[in-house]
């Protein structure tokens, strides 16, 4: 059970959890996110401006405060229906993205598997999931699902000739390397368990500019930035507060067009560091004791 539209929110998932006949049986609820459709696509739909023909960016629909395409705000609704529901115990139900992806045409656009914007689209998808709980909300989602590892052309993984789907899966896609940046335990290993968000983050995402995300476990803190626009920052202030640990140990990761696989490099340890951060890319940096 799903739904596909931000205007099933209420009719189906608050319709679910708040039915008396339903909501002692709710496990879980799930959803679907696409930000554009095919017209968009047509009308020449690009990463951060405005297309010739009106269109408007893939990146201001990812960060707008609209249920019916930003991401952020599309989750935060989701999760206040689910806690404001009366199934056993709300802030305890599961709350699933298992489909998403740039349009609902499932047709190539601006960015799907571009090496400039695709860490760009997933990062900034990442950044608003983790960061809804600074928004409201009272969980991060249990759950999330790119669509899809080898459907053309929602790709992962391919082959030589760049076909996903096909039998030789020996090609990484771009997107591949910012989930393995964030869920590896070769780089921030948030799908090894153990992982607390940060007590406050700053920036939040928000249309412009830098948008930062931080997370930690036992073994190591971890911030990651993406820089969604053309300008490069050469000199931003990083700073975790209360590390817990004395940081002894500071690598940074980047990603972007020209560092398609992610580039470590190691920095003076500190728990306050200065980095260069790019137009296009993305900057991570893993601090342990």
């Amino acid at each position: 059970p799903t739904i596909t539209n931000a205007g099933g929110i209420l009719q189906f998932i608050g319709g679910l959890v708040n039915n008396s006949s339903t909501a002692p049986y709710v496990d879980f609820v799930s959803y679907h996110k696409y930000p554009s459709g095919q017209s968009d696509i047509t009308g020449g739909m690009l990463w951060d401006t405005t297309s010739p023909s009106g269109v408007g960016s893939l990146y201001s629909r990812i960060q707008s405060t609209s249920i019916y395409t930003g991401f952020g705000a599309n989750y935060l609704a989701v999760a206040n229906a689910v806690k404001a529901g009366k199934q056993p115990n709300p802030t305890e139900t599961k709350i699933y993205l298992d489909e998403y992806n740039g349009n609902w045409a499932f047709s190539d656009d601006c960015c799907r598997n571009s090496p400039t914007y695709s860490p760009l689209f997933n990062g900034l998808v990442m950044l608003d999931m983790l960061d809804a709980v600074y928004q409201g909300a009272h969980r991060v989602p249990d759950s999330l699902e790119y669509y899809s590892a080898s459907n053309p052309p929602f790709c992962l993984v391919g082959d030589t000739e760049t076909h996903c789907g096909a039998k030789d899966y020996s090609v990484m896609y771009p997107q591949y390397y910012l989930y393995s940046l964030f869920a590896s335990s070769s780089f921030l290993n948030l799908s090894g368990g153990g992982n607390y968000m940060a007590k406050s983050i700053s920036p939040l995402p928000t249309t412009s500019g830098l948008a930062a995300t931080g997370f930690w476990s036992s073994g190591q803190d971890n911030i990651v930035v993406v820089n969604p626009t053309s300008t490069s920052y050469s000199s931003v202030k990083v700073v975790a507060n209360n590390p817990g640990f004395t940081v002894n140990h500071v690598t940074a990761y980047l990603l972007n067009s020209s560092h398609k696989t992610i580039t470590p490099s190691t920095l003076t340890p500190s728990s306050t560091v200065t980095v260069s951060v790019p137009a296009y890319s993305v900057v991570a940096l893993k601090m342990t004791p």
